[in-house]
C-alpha cells in the first residue's frame, strides 16, 4: 500500500493496482481520459505508468462515477489481495440475493482458493462461503440444509467465548433478539427460517423473522438501513401468517412493510405486501371493493417492476381463485 503524507497539506495516494482492479471490475480501458467522468487533470494511462497519482478523494469520485456506494472509499486502504477478495465476496453476495447461481458458484471457487483465505483464519469470510454453499446446492434437502445451517452460525461464536450459537437458537429462537449479528448470521437466519417454513413448521419460521426484526430494531441504529434490511423480513412474515390464518397480524405486518418500503424508497417487495394483504382481506371476509384495488395495485406495480412472473401469478391467482379480472 503506499501512503505518502505531505506537510501542510496530508494527501493520500492509491496504489495503482488497486485503481487497475477497479478498472478492470467496472470495464474502465487503462487509455481512457477521466476528464469525462468529473475526474480533471487524470489519465489513467499515465496513472499506471507512474506518471501521475490519484488521492482518495479522485478515486471516490471515481467510484461515485462508476454506480460505486460512496461509502466504498475506504477500500483504498486495501491492498490489491484485499481489494481483490473483498470485490469477489461481494460480488458473490449480491448474485446470490438475485439468485444467478452459476456466476456466484465461479466467484465462490475463487474465494476459497484466494491466500487470504486459505492462509489467514478469518472467521467472517468462512462463516460466508459456508453459507453460500449452503444455497448454492439449491437441492439440497431441507433437513441436511437445516443442519449445515446451525453449523455455520457457529463459525463466528467459536472463540474466547466458547458458545454455541447454534444449540442456544434451537433451544430457544426468542434468543435471536438479543444477540448482535452479523450480515452472514442474519442471511443464515432468513434462510433457516425459509427451510423451516418449506417443511411445514410455519411456527418456528415465524418466531425466528419476528425475532429478527427485533434484532434489526435493536442493533441498527441507522434508520435508511434499519428500513432496508427489514423490507424483505416483512413480506416473509406476512406471506406465512397468512398460511396459518392470523389474517389480521398478516394485515398489520403488510402495512408496516409498506411503510418502511416508503421511507427506503424501496418498493421491491411491494407487490407481495399488496397481494398478501388482499388476500388477508378477502379471508377476513371483507368485501370486494376493499381487496380487489390492491391486487389491482399489486399487479401493475410488478409488471412496472419488470416482476413478470409474479405479476403473472398474480393475475392468475385473482382470476381462478377469486373471480377477478385484472386488464
Amino acid at each position: 500500500m503506499s501512503l505518502h503524507i505531505r506537510s501542510f497539506r496530508p494527501n493520500i495516494f492509491v496504489d495503482e493496482k488497486v485503481i487497475m482492479k477497479f478498472c478492470n471490475d467496472v470495464g474502465v480501458s487503462i487509455f481512457s481520459n477521466i476528464d469525462d467522468i468529473d475526474i480533471p487533470d487524470v489519465n489513467l494511462y499515465k496513472v499506471f505508468k507512474g506518471e501521475e497519482r490519484l488521492t482518495i478523494w479522485q478515486f471516490d469520485r471515481m467510484m461515485r462515477a462508476f454506480g460505486r456506494p460512496y461509502e466504498d472509499y475506504w477500500m483504498v486502504y486495501l491492498t490489491p489481495d484485499e481489494y481483490e477478495i473483498f470485490a469477489a465476496y461481494r460480488e458473490t453476495k449480491y448474485l446470490l440475493n438475485g439468485r444467478d447461481y452459476d456466476i456466484a458458484y465461479g466467484l465462490l471457487l475463487k474465494l476459497r482458493k484466494h491466500t487470504l483465505y486459505t492462509g489467514y483464519d478469518d472467521l467472517f469470510l468462512k462463516q460466508f462461503v459456508a453459507f453460500a454453499e449452503i444455497k448454492l446446492q439449491h437441492d439440497m434437502p431441507h433437513e441436511e440444509a437445516i443442519g449445515k445451517l446451525y453449523e455455520a452460525l457457529n463459525i463466528c461464536f467459536r472463540d474466547e467465548d466458547k458458545i454455541d450459537i447454534g444449540e442456544m437458537l434451537m433451544n430457544d429462537f426468542k434468543n435471536i433478539s438479543n444477540i448482535a449479528l452479523n450480515s452472514n448470521a442474519v442471511s443464515i437466519l432468513i434462510n433457516l427460517a425459509y427451510r423451516y417454513s418449506a417443511t411445514g413448521r410455519l411456527h418456528q419460521a415465524i418466531l425466528i423473522t419476528r425475532q429478527l426484526i427485533a434484532n434489526r430494531e435493536k442493533y441498527i441504529t441507522g434508520e435508511e438501513e434499519k428500513n432496508e434490511s427489514m423490507l424483505g423480513l416483512f413480506a416473509n412474515l406476512s406471506t406465512m401468517l397468512g398460511k396459518i390464518g392470523e389474517f389480521k397480524e398478516c394485515v398489520d405486518a403488510c402495512n408496516r412493510g409498506m411503510e418502511l418500503c416508503g421511507k427506503a424508497k424501496d418498493y421491491r417487495v411491494k407487490p407481495r405486501l399488496l397481494y398478501d394483504q388482499a388476500y388477508a382481506y378477502h379471508d377476513l371476509g371483507e368485501e370486494e371493493q376493499i381487496y380487489k384495488p390492491l391486487l389491482i395495485r399489486a399487479y401493475h406495480m410488478a409488471r412496472g417492476m419488470s416482476q413478470h412472473n409474479y405479476a403473472n401469478t398474480i393475475k392468475n391467482d385473482a382470476e381462478k381463485e377469486l373471480g377477478i379480472i385484472i386488464e
